[in-house]
């Protein structure tokens, strides 16, 4: 017959073992919860649209980044509030935990931006802001059928940009 030994383990090394299979599932599991945006996107709608300081549509095409803040540059196609510009920079915090948009170079939108005090204009993923629809039978078409025309409308074209 083997004889079988005893073995003492003390309250603190089941502690540090319970820590440690907690730490290890945190990580596993729980991620990026410190950098996690956390709020509330009012409605998509003209009224909540309109209350904001510029409204257009266009495409992302250059980044800069500054400190802690992504700087955009958008060709833009259309405005149905602000000032026309052409090329418009919008400003988002850049990163996740700040509710920063995340604009990807190429793509299309619909910026509903407001007035900032370091940069012209901010948007959040809190905001309005939302990608261009690619379904004429979204939400966000009907949204921006209900905008009307816009004030000015630009011919997109493939001239190259810099700041």
């Amino acid at each position: 017959m083997l004889a079988r030994e005893r073995h003492d383990v003390s309250e603190a090394d089941l502690r540090r073992v319970a820590i440690l299979c907690f730490l290890i599932l945190i990580s596993a599991f729980g991620g990026d919860y410190s950098r996690a945006c956390s709020c509330i996107r009012p409605p998509l709608t003209v009224d909540n649209i309109l209350t904001r300081d510029i409204v257009f549509a266009g495409i992302a095409v250059q980044l800069n980044e500054y400190k802690y803040k992504n700087v955009f540059l958008f060709k833009v196609k259309r405005v149905w509030k602000g000032t026309p510009r052409k090329m418009i920079m919008v400003a988002t915090d850049r990163y996740g935990g700040a509710c920063g948009m995340p604009f990807k170079i190429g793509e299309k939108y619909l910026v509903v931006a407001k007035d900032g005090q370091t940069f012209r204009y901010t948007a959040s993923s809190c905001g309005l802001t939302c990608g261009y629809p690619k379904d004429p039978s979204s939400r966000v078409a009907a949204v921006i059928e209900e905008l009307g025309e816009p004030i000015v409308e630009y011919i997109l074209d493939d001239t190259p940009y810099k700041w």
